[in-house]
């Protein structure tokens, strides 16, 4: 059997504020091409297919045409609900879409919805996990809820109540933040990973499995072994995705369950990049790579009047500003500069003016004066 795995497609994702579903429908277009000429027997999406519980119109509409697309070239699809997701609205009409080959599993109340899929060499069943809390296995077993805590002990427990035939070729789709004893995979910003460690997932729990698709980290890897994958998202999310590359997990499972696994990378439309140089450099036309591309520009001036609007007329999709000499916190640093003798407002007229290259307004002013006493009577 041959199959393209995806995950955390993030249909209707906004970066930065700004839309990322012109992008999507490209790469979308681009995979559904890959699997018209890859000849895959199905696409198996783990997880996270949109970015909201309730989607827009518009992020609805570029699944179906995704699906539809599929569909016309004969690819089945088997598809589990991420964290992002809303299992009931994305499985909901799944009954009356089985016939069309669209398979989506329906929230988790204790069965894992299992598949036969049936190839020249024999059977394939591809199970399919959504993404599951403790609380949903306590309340399928109440039986054995003293015994459930962790998310790991969910999963734990999803999969006792779930033997498989080892003697067929078996797929399982699960979106959980999987890890090898003390060993966490490579995240990204754009992620939504609890802190504490209670979502872990341990990859051991998966050993019976001939390939087990995951979906909710946004960098392609394996954990444990090689049949225990990531695909990644098929876009960067986030500025710390620009160097690692993208792309479409190609897998192959022949009669024997020996697993092959092919990266093929993928091209968006438009690339998200990091620049750090100076105003000059920049007007003087020194960046050679295209200026539409999503970028976060760094400028190594000491100021620059009216900033965002002036480097915007080079990069129209620039998506975030900040200024060398003034480093603040955010997910890549934790270095943050501090002026002494400044009060909290004095501190965010200076943000403000270094982000926009604008003082506040009067009315700005009063407002973020109101919000800053609030904000201590509320500690007081």
């Amino acid at each position: 059997m041959k199959f393209l795995h995806l995950a955390d497609l993030h249909i209707g994702k906004r970066v930065h504020e700004a839309s990322m579903i012109d992008e999507q429908r490209r790469i979308l277009a681009t995979i559904v091409d890959s699997a018209r000429t890859e000849s895959v027997d199905a696409v198996l999406i783990a997880g996270d297919v949109f970015d909201r519980m309730v989607p827009s119109t518009e992020a609805l509409g570029v699944c179906q045409q995704f699906f539809s697309s599929l569909l016309k070239i004969h690819v089945p699809i088997f598809c589990i609900a991420g964290n992002h997701d809303s299992a009931d609205r994305l499985s909901f009409c799944s009954p009356f879409m089985e016939d069309q080959g669209i398979h989506i599993a329906p929230p988790y109340t204790g069965t894992i919805s299992t598949y036969c899929f049936h190839d020249q060499e024999g059977d394939v069943l591809i199970h399919l996990l959504p993404f599951i809390k403790a609380t949903d296995a306590r309340m399928a077993f109440p039986q054995e809820a003293d015994d459930i805590h962790t998310v790991n002990d969910a999963v734990r427990i999803a999969l006792a109540h779930h033997p498989i035939d080892t003697s067929k070729r078996n797929i399982l789709l699960s979106h959980q933040f999987v890890i090898d004893g003390s060993e966490n995979p490579t995240t990204c910003d754009s992620e939504t990973i609890s802190v504490g460690g209670i979502d872990g997932v341990q990859a051991s729990l998966f050993d019976e499995y001939s390939y087990v698709a995951l979906g909710h980290i946004h960098s392609h890897q394996q954990v444990r072994r090689p049949e225990v994958r990531y695909c990644g998202t098929p876009l960067a999310y986030s500025f710390s995705e620009c160097s690692r590359p993208k792309t479409l997990s190609i897998v192959n499972i022949d009669g024997q369950d020996h697993v092959t696994i092919r990266e093929q990378e993928l091209h968006p439309h438009h690339t998200m990049r990091e620049i750090k140089t100076s105003f000059e450099q920049i007007s003087k036309g020194c960046d050679t790579l295209p200026h539409d591309d999503y970028v976060h520009v760094t400028l190594t001036d000491e100021a620059l009047f009216d900033a965002a609007e002036r480097v915007r007329a080079f990069y129209p999709n620039m998506l975030r500003l900040d200024f060398a000499s003034q480093v603040y916190a955010s997910a890549d640093d934790t270095a943050q500069s501090v002026k002494p003798d400044r009060s909290p407002l004095q501190l965010f007229d200076d943000f403000y003016h270094d982000q926009t290259g604008k003082d506040l307004t009067e009315t700005q002013t009063a407002l973020v004066q109101q919000t800053i006493e609030t904000t201590r009577e509320a500690k007081e």
